[in-house]
């Protein structure tokens, strides 16, 4: 009898150590995404983006390999938006701006169907991974449409990136959506 409560004793500890790592793992994700949860996908893949430090961009440069031509993240400005990214963690979002109305569009094209919902409706009913076998035209994401007179307090803690060029037309887009949408 006792070499089986020794195994038990084994099972359950080994049990208790990984529910207690998977407990810090998932704590240490979700605080390092300001409480949005990350989920791994067989989807996911490395980004093949060029990725260029802001003090290494040039509008020359831009104007030349980039406008027109393909995407580009510029890397170095982290701590430029601490503000802003600290106001889009989850639990501020939602304590500041979860009763507020925030208009949903489908996830494809021409995004024609648009429903209005609460910010807290949306993130707990519209947020988990989509499925990869539902459509864009059945998927309703928050981006763009924002009522930018209400939520102003927000946009303006983001801090656009030091040049631009003259001619640019910037538009920026804001909003939550989850994994696959």
């Amino acid at each position: 009898a006792r070499p089986e409560m020794a195994r038990a004793a084994i099972v359950i500890l080994l049990v208790s150590l990984f529910l207690v790592a998977t407990s810090a793992t998932a704590l240490a994700v979700e605080s390092a995404s300001h409480g949005w949860a990350r989920y791994d996908s067989p989807l996911d893949g490395p980004c093949t983006v060029d990725r260029v430090h802001w003090t290494e961009m040039t509008a020359d440069r831009f104007d030349g390999q980039y406008r027109d031509h393909k995407p580009v993240v510029l890397t170095g400005m982290r701590g430029r938006n601490d503000a802003f990214r600290n106001a889009c963690a989850k639990d501020v979002l939602l304590r500041e701006w979860g009763d507020k109305d925030i208009v949903l569009s489908t996830a494809n094209t021409h995004s024609y169907l648009k429903v209005t919902k609460t910010l807290r409706e949306y993130v707990s009913s519209h947020t988990a991974p989509q499925r990869l076998d539902r459509r864009g035209d059945d998927t309703l994401i928050w981006f763009g449409d924002n009522n930018h007179t209400e939520w102003r307090s927000h946009f303006d803690l983001y801090v656009p990136p030091p040049f631009g060029t003259s001619d640019a037309d910037v538009a920026y887009s804001f909003g939550v959506g989850g994994p696959h949408s």
